[in-house]
Parts: C-alpha cells; structure tokens; sequence
C-alpha cells in the first residue's frame, strides 16, 4: 500500500502543482511577475527585491510571512519593488539565470552593482533572518537618489510602479498589469 501512494502521489503532484495558485498570488505587498515583465524590471529605475521560488519547496512556503512583512515594511518607499516569481512554472527561465535551489533571493537596480542591471540580478543575503534582509535592502535604497513626482499605483495594490501590460498584479489573478 505504500509503494501504491508514492507511486500515486508521483503521478498526480504535477497535477496538482499546476492547479495550485503562486504563493504570492493574493498578495497586496508583492508583485508576483513572469518572465515576460523582466525587461521592464531591467528597465526600471527602482530597486527590485525578488524572491525565486517553487510553489511546492517546504523552504519558501515558510518564508512566504517573512517575505510579506519585508514587502509591508517597504511598501511606502517608492524607490522599492517586492517581487515573486514562481520557477515551478517557469523552470526554463529559472534555469537560464541560475537559479539553483528555493528560495533564490536577487536584486536589480543595487546602486554600484553592474550585476544587478542584467537579467540574473545580483544575489541578495538570505539566512532566514528578516532583520538582515530589511537592513540590507534599507542600504540599498539609501544609496538611490530621491524620486521626484508622483508615482503611479501598481493597479491592484498600493504600491508605487508603471503600468505593464499582460502582467498579473500580486492582489488579483484577473486584472492586466502590474508594476
């Protein structure tokens, strides 16, 4: 009976895994984007803190909490952007810019850091430990100049970014853009 339930579950986890929504699907702090919106996140001139993950790793379903309130932390700063992306469903994308093991997490826009601008980013510190990641990012940003004017919602959310159209914003799986 048990070789039948692991060969069972063998079968039907992709299945399941493709029914299951992304971790940070109904989220109103990160945007959670595909691989289509990466040139945009390249050519913005905001700080993108994203976390790489697979909806199914044990690892990044318990940092979901941590990843939120680093996002809720940061939500009034408009020079920053939280970012998800699920590489369950972009495996090949994910493969493309080493992204090796759950969670991943990366940086664009790190001021001095030429790394940053290209499309595998620039590693960020990642132990688990909130403090460590909201002060390093908080030194990132200080380091960027002030934005000047406003900033345009992120529709779907209260966090500052530009239009992009066929992204998903993070709080709705029906509206068509995001950033």
């Amino acid at each position: 009976p048990t070789m039948r339930r692991a060969l069972w579950f063998l079968v039907l986890q992709p299945a399941i895994q493709s029914c299951a929504e992304p971790l940070y699907g109904r989220s109103t702090n990160v945007v959670e984007f595909d691989p289509t919106h990466v040139d945009s996140i390249l050519a913005d001139t905001r700080l993108w803190a994203v976390v790489y993950y697979a909806d199914w790793c044990p690892h990044c379903i318990h940092f979901v909490p941590t990843w939120e309130k680093i996002a809720q932390d940061f939500r009034s700063e408009p020079r920053v952007v939280v970012g998800a992306l699920n590489c369950a469903e972009h495996t090949t994308f994910c493969g493309s810019i080493n992204v090796e093991g759950y969670p991943t997490l990366r940086a664009y826009h790190v001021p001095g850091d030429s790394k940053s601008l290209e499309k595998s980013g620039t590693a960020m510190p990642y132990n688990g430990f909130e403090s460590l990641i909201k002060n390093w990012i908080a030194t990132q940003v200080a380091k960027l100049p002030r934005m000047t004017g406003p900033v345009a919602p992120i529709p779907g959310s209260d966090h500052g970014g530009s239009a992009v159209p066929g992204a998903k914003p993070s709080s709705s799986t029906s509206a068509t853009a995001i950033m």
